[in-house]
């Protein structure tokens, strides 16, 4: 390894050297076939101006400013590869210089709007697990009360068309990838992934207790094959071990029914086809903007309560 990289450094920076060198021997030093010529080139001759000796001073200091920062990368870059991280590819990564252009997230939602996103098009089509996701979200309404969970984000849920139950997401669906919901009654927000068999299904929740309302936040999750993480603001709140294996289930990502569409609203959603780490969920770009979404409600005077959200 070593032997290639000082290969490949010779390689290239030799010609470049080169032509530093001749540049300055002729700059500083003029040509080397007489002394008067010489001194001729670097003074000037009688009849030569002070601009023209200024600009040959000037492009010499330039060509050695050059060259030292060429070197100065290089070196930069060895280290990054074999010592330390030096540049930060990734917003949150390892590294101290960030590299512009670098993150793999792509971001779906934005701006407020918030279509369903077909499976087709996602940047983790065909995965059930192995992705890493950002849902920035503003509760307007919590007071829009129900008899069962009040689903906000969903990926590759099946409704039933007769709920069986009100108190567990496979009494409303038949299946689903990935669930973001309000309890009932409260603000409690509750992700949930679907484990187990087709024939015996098991839900596997994180809920996160009193979250903001009528206050931005962001939700971000890491589903694995083996564990879920639930992050807050950047933070983690709680990594879930499945009890069974997770479900390979795919499909559209959907936000709200009209019915309950109310309830909050989507600045932003992004998705990355990998497993994030904790540095880089912290610092996701990009940032929450904590300011009061474009077209939000205030809080409403009464509640309300529907019988039947499926």
């Amino acid at each position: 390894m070593a032997t290639s990289v000082t290969q490949y450094v010779s390689n290239t920076f030799t010609p470049f050297l080169n032509t530093v060198k001749s540049s300055t021997n002729s700059s500083f030093f003029g040509s080397s076939s007489t002394g008067s010529s010489s001194s001729s080139s670097w003074f000037g001759s009688s009849t030569s101006t002070s601009s023209g000796s200024s600009m040959s001073v000037i492009g010499t200091v330039t060509t050695y400013v050059l060259a030292v920062l060429v070197i100065m990368l290089f070196v930069l870059i060895i280290v990054h590869f074999f010592i330390t991280p030096i540049f930060q590819l990734r917003p949150g990564g390892p590294g101290i210089i960030p590299v512009p252009g670098a993150d793999d997230g792509v971001v779906l939602w934005k701006d407020g709007t918030h279509p369903e996103i077909v499976e087709s098009q996602l940047p983790i089509q065909g995965r059930s697990w192995g992705y890493s996701m950002i849902l920035d979200m503003f509760i307007q309404n919590p007071l829009q009360f129900s008899n069962r969970y009040r689903i906000l984000f969903s990926r590759g849920a099946v409704r039933k068309d007769t709920p069986t139950g009100s108190d567990t997401f496979l009494g409303m669906l038949d299946t689903y990838n990935l669930v973001v919901a309000l309890k009932p009654d409260t603000n409690d927000l509750v992700v949930s992934v679907l484990s187990g068999t087709s024939v015996t299904k098991s839900e596997e929740n994180v809920v996160i207790s009193n979250v903001p309302v009528q206050q931005s936040f962001r939700l971000g999750i890491i589903v694995m094959e083996k564990a879920i993480e639930v992050y807050l603001n950047g933070t983690l709140v709680k990594t879930r071990k499945y009890d069974y294996n997770l479900l390979n289930v795919t499909g559209p990502i959907d936000s709200a029914l009209p019915q309950e569409s109310m309830i909050a609203l989507y600045p932003l959603l992004k998705i990355w086809n990998r497993i994030l780490s904790t540095s880089e969920m912290r610092y996701a770009q990009p940032s929450l903007v904590t300011t009061t979404p474009l077209g939000a409600l205030p809080m409403p005077s009464t509640s309300s309560c529907s019988t039947d959200s499926s």
